[in-house]
């Protein structure tokens, strides 16, 4: 039973991540919290995180931050967590210290870039 629970966790939680590092990670995983700090573009969307664990985020056509809340990394997952207490949960693998790839589910990827 254990291993069949061992089993089912890779395949549910390895394999997404394996997925996202496709293309080669050039930071390591425990730098991932320093790396991502910083304003980046996402999908039209302008993410800001901080160094204190909080985020913001807008449209790139709006001026304004529309949401607002936590953020950690754990593995090679980022956990966004809203006001309300709403996370969710997106895979990032780093293709260098500008880029990195968001993967909200498996086969569903977005290219993320540093702003400077």
């Amino acid at each position: 039973m254990i291993h069949k629970l061992a089993t089912l966790c890779a395949i549910v939680f390895v394999l997404p991540a394996a997925a996202v590092s496709a293309a080669p990670a050039t930071v390591p995983v425990e730098k991932y919290a320093k790396a991502i700090i910083g304003k980046w573009e996402i999908r039209n969307t302008i993410y800001e995180f901080k160094k204190n664990g909080t985020y913001g985020m807008g449209a790139v056509s709006e001026s304004n931050v529309q949401e607002t809340g936590r953020w950690r990394i754990s593995d090679k997952t980022l956990t966004l967590i809203d006001t309300e207490g709403q996370s969710v949960n997106v895979g990032i693998a780093f293709s260098s210290k500008d880029r990195w790839e968001w993967e909200s589910k498996p086969g569903r990827t977005w290219d993320a870039k540093r702003l400077k």
